[in-house]
């Protein structure tokens, strides 16, 4: 078991992005497509890139964290948070919690009113997630109700309301075949 003492979480380099996607493969396997996710992401204007994190254990990347930019119908802009990866042989091992309270941490003194994602419903409640939909907070498409969560942050109010519009970079993820 890794001491949380020595996860050392910062901001992705250039220099990170080979094994930003290799974890994004390991970790996701088999699914290529959040590798694919994590390029498009860098490569956009809807990147938080205070909030593209890695973390570090002996110099090892062994998790990431991205956070992009959204639109609500009510017209305010959300922070969305995918992915988020932990090589294999690290889970359980407390780098994904190292990752997602600093996240937490800085978007608390930000302008965002929330964040959302698509997760695993008995992982992000820990970290204060709650079900999206009962705060009229809805999907772009048809999701179960148990995995569109919500974070609320200090900017938030009742008027953040309606359906939420992802950035470009996670079309190719939605297309019908």
């Amino acid at each position: 078991m890794i001491d949380p003492l020595t996860i050392h979480v910062r901001q992705e380099q250039s220099s990170d992005h080979q094994a930003t996607e290799a974890l994004a493969l390991a970790a996701f396997d088999p699914d290529p497509r959040v590798a694919e996710l994590v390029r498009r992401l860098r490569a956009s204007d809807s990147l938080i890139t205070e909030l593209n994190l890695v973390a570090q254990v002996e110099n090892r990347i062994v998790g990431h964290l991205m956070f992009s930019r959204a639109r609500i119908t009510s017209g305010h802009e959300l922070a969305l948070l995918s992915p988020l990866g932990v090589l294999p042989k690290f889970q359980r091992q407390h780098i994904g919690s190292a990752l997602m309270l600093h996240a937490l941490t800085w978007l608390k003194t930000s302008p965002y009113p929330l964040v959302i994602l698509e997760g695993v419903p008995s992982y992000y409640p820990r970290f204060g997630f709650v079900a999206a939909h009962p705060l009229g907070i809805n999907p772009p498409f048809d999701l179960p109700p148990a995995v569109w969560q919500a974070y609320r942050l200090p900017a938030y109010s009742t008027q953040v309301r309606g359906m939420v519009h992802y950035p470009e970079p996670f079309d190719f993820l939605h297309i019908e075949p």
